[in-house]
């Protein structure tokens, strides 16, 4: 887990520390996502005749750098939190009771 941590810091730091003359502006994060590698197995022996897999998985970090400073981030306002449900009750109106007077 520190790993995937560390690896986005370290990119950066190494683009802002060699530029590029193509790249005027200081880089910033621009997309960051993980892909699936292969996954290697291995037989470990317990004794007695028993035995279990262990399964090394390994994955593709990918960074894409963006020049110039990251965009501003967005406030978070409490309408935003708010679940599917409880919006579909209120775009409603208002309920009506069947068989009533």
């Amino acid at each position: 887990m520190q790993y995937a941590v560390e690896c986005p810091k370290q990119a950066l730091i190494s683009a802002q520390y060699a530029p590029h003359p193509s790249i005027p502006a200081p880089p910033s994060e621009g997309e960051s996502y993980v892909g699936r590698a292969s996954i290697t197995k291995k037989i470990r022996i317990h004794g007695k005749g028993r035995y279990g897999v262990e399964r090394r998985r390994s994955a593709h970090y990918f960074l894409k750098l963006r020049e110039g400073l990251p965009p501003p981030k967005k406030k978070r306002r409490k309408e935003d939190h708010k679940s599917y449900k409880t919006l579909k009750l209120i775009n409603a109106g208002p309920r009506s009771i069947p068989n009533s007077l």
